[in-house]
């Protein structure tokens, strides 16, 4: 008898053994996982139960956000450590980049005490070749707003150089620059020289060519509205868009308060022929380009002459012009110098508009030419 309870106990044992084995295989099959989101300051944003091994979580709440303090603001940058599929109970933390914060008052327009130029806006221009410097920057995290960096209260920005034609160009302090390289660019402030001044109205011309960029991406005719356009027409082109909206938003990005919206003249008289084909109505814009008849304007400081030679229209490329696209003359004499577009079309040829070139004489040139350089120009009202 006792054998017989000893053989059933062992029996026992067994089975209760292996539905105990069988029960935790399963229980581990079906473990779930908590995620924890939490702020800086280890404030509770969002918990997520009953996470599956292998998943990705999410974060669905609101954006965090930090309060700034003394003259520092804070951007959301992300979640530390990164996000990986669920393997355990993890808790993620907000991270933040920093910036100062911005009094607009110091980004106002200056006017030369010799009342020609105005200094007004920021835009990545001269190279940065010190190593020290370099290697700072290179730990900063970019600006939100503006992708810039902040170093010692001065703006940089890191730009991958794309060269014309992969030319053999330098930056004035004599570095080669390679295509593809990535370089430091410093921001600094916009020299405008001024065109005309009526009652504190200023029209503005910037002093160096900023950018490169094509007047429109292709020879293609378009219907907008129901109505013809031309390659060639500024109202719709690339590079209207780009001024406003791009250029605009970055180099004034602290301080916009001075510009004036502009009503600009696209009729044929600003180009030369009031019954072209090509003529437009007027545009209300921010940042606009000169017509053909505005360089022709003695009063403006220019040749009247448009073929001719004409220093009073050449104008040279910045380190970062360069950098980006900016087809640049190496002859002695115009050295560094661009060319760049007018808002007039050419009355000629309806995928041509009309440029400046090097030598500062007018000529036209096809619309999807991505080697022509940028001459901004503003009209600014200040007090």
């Amino acid at each position: 008898m006792t054998k017989r309870l000893l053989i059933l106990s062992s029996l026992i044992s067994v089975t209760l053994g292996s539905c105990s084995l069988f029960s935790t295989s399963e229980k581990q099959y079906e473990q779930k996982y908590v995620v924890i989101w939490q702020n800086y300051n280890g404030d509770i944003l969002e918990i997520d139960r009953d996470l599956k091994l292998g998943d990705i979580p999410t974060y669905d709440g609101e954006t965090p956000e930090r309060n700034p303090k003394n003259d520092v603001i804070y951007f959301f940058e992300g979640w530390s450590p990164e996000i990986t599929p669920v393997e355990k109970n993890t808790t993620y933390t907000a991270t933040f980049t920093k910036d100062t914060i911005v009094d607009e008052s110091e980004y106002k327009p200056v006017i030369s005490e010799d009342n020609k130029y105005i200094y007004y806006g920021l835009y990545p221009q001269s190279h940065v070749s010190d190593l020290d410097l370099i290697n700072s920057l290179n730990e900063i995290a970019p600006n939100e707003k503006t992708g810039w960096c902040l170093f010692n209260e001065d703006y940089y920005v890191k730009k991958a150089a794309t060269v014309y034609n992969n030319e053999s160009y330098t930056f004035d302090d004599g570095t080669n620059i390679a295509n593809g390289e990535e370089y430091w660019f410093k921001c600094e402030p916009i020299k405008w020289n001024i065109l005309k001044n009526v009652n504190n109205e200023y029209e503005v011309l910037s002093d160096k060519l900023l950018d490169s960029h094509n007047y429109y991406d292709n020879y293609q005719d378009r219907t907008i509205n129901g109505k013809l356009v031309y390659a060639n027409n500024y109202k719709e082109s690339s590079v209207r868009d780009f001024l406003n909206d791009e250029f605009y938003n970055v180099a004034f990005a602290f301080n916009n308060s001075s510009i004036k919206v502009a009503d600009v003249d696209n009729s044929g008289d600003t180009f030369g022929n009031s019954d072209s084909i090509y003529s437009e109505g007027n545009t209300e814009d921010k940042v606009y380009l000169l017509s053909y008849k505005d360089y022709l304007n003695s009063e403006y400081g220019f040749d009247t002459n448009p073929t001719n030679v004409s220093t009073t229209r050449e104008c040279k490329t910045t380190d970062y012009a360069r950098a980006t696209g900016s087809w640049v003359s190496k002859e002695t004499a115009t050295k560094n110098n661009g060319s760049y577009w007018t808002r007039s079309p050419s009355d000629e040829y309806k995928y041509c508009a009309i440029n400046v070139n090097a030598g500062g004489h007018l000529s036209t040139y096809a619309v999807d030419g991505n080697s022509h350089s940028i001459r901004p120009a503003l009209t600014l009202n200040i007090k």
